[in-house]
């Protein structure tokens, strides 16, 4: 992850990193994304970021168990299997049998995929909803970039649990 001299310590505020996940074509909005984490890494607000690149499907072996099928599919099972309160991410999972007859699990993640750690724990997985509304991998950027923080509705969320 690279030069990493802007870690908080213990009594500072918590060390904030991100992994972002995109699909193929890396351009436009997505572009736009990385531009923005690359520049809350630069001013020390997250510590660091990871950008992976992903398929339009990815394939979890054993549907209901979880075991990964791909390096991909071990990233995203974190991912896959987080809630916050009432909090989901917003993922579109399909069911299946494989050629060979065993059960697979296929996500077809959005475009673009933010998870945030707080001092190494998953806190937040962008895109995610509950039943009122949608938060997006913006509403994240726009409340790290103006306050330093995650939107209030994860910190409530995440104390509630």
């Amino acid at each position: 992850m690279g030069d990493d001299t802007n870690v908080h310590t213990a009594g500072d505020r918590p060390s904030l990193t991100c992994s972002l996940f995109v699909r193929t074509p890396v351009a436009g909005e997505r572009t736009v994304v990385i531009d923005r984490l690359t520049a809350l890494r630069a001013e020390g607000t997250i510590v660091a970021v990871d950008i992976t690149t992903v398929p339009d499907q990815i394939l979890l072996a054993e549907a209901g168990d979880l075991r990964q099928a791909t390096d991909v599919g071990a990233a995203f099972e974190p991912l896959v299997e987080w809630t916050a309160g009432d909090l989901v991410p917003t993922f579109e999972a399909s069911a299946g049998t494989s050629r060979t007859g065993r059960s697979v699990q296929t996500i077809q993640p959005p475009a673009i995929t933010v998870a945030v750690y707080v001092d190494e724990t998953l806190r937040a997985v962008l895109p995610c909803h509950n039943e009122e509304r949608t938060w997006t991998v913006e509403d994240c950027l726009d409340s790290l970039e103006s306050t330093g923080r995650l939107p209030s509705v994860f910190e409530r969320e995440l104390s509630a649990n």
